[in-house]
């Protein structure tokens, strides 16, 4: 198939283009990069105040979370399940009177 075949017939056919050559760039001035605006002291201080904001709410956050699991340990209480009291031989019970290492209830 030619390219007069593909084309329709009301479009007239291609004419050979010229190859495309590329323009050579034109670059635009470079200016020097701007200096940053120095902050004003209210704007110092706004973002010091938003920072002491953030940090206080983690602190609380924090707070809440430690005093919970203070609460937890609190109102779990201890317990000597497990650890299997060795119950005193009466010799070594008659060596701590004969010692007066005897404790009182």
């Amino acid at each position: 198939m030619t390219e007069e075949e593909i084309t329709p017939p009301d479009l007239p056919p291609k004419e050979p283009t010229e190859p495309v050559t590329q323009t050579p760039k034109v670059e635009a001035p470079v200016e020097p990069p701007a200096e940053p605006k120095p902050n004003t002291l209210i704007e110092d201080a706004n973002l010091a105040a938003k920072r002491m904001e953030d940090a206080t709410a983690a602190l609380k956050i924090e707070n809440e979370r430690a005093e919970a699991l203070k609460v937890e340990t609190t109102l779990g209480g201890e317990a000597d399940a497990g650890t299997g009291q060795a119950e005193e031989k009466p010799e070594d019970y008659a060596k701590k009177v004969m010692e007066n290492d005897v404790e009182k209830e």
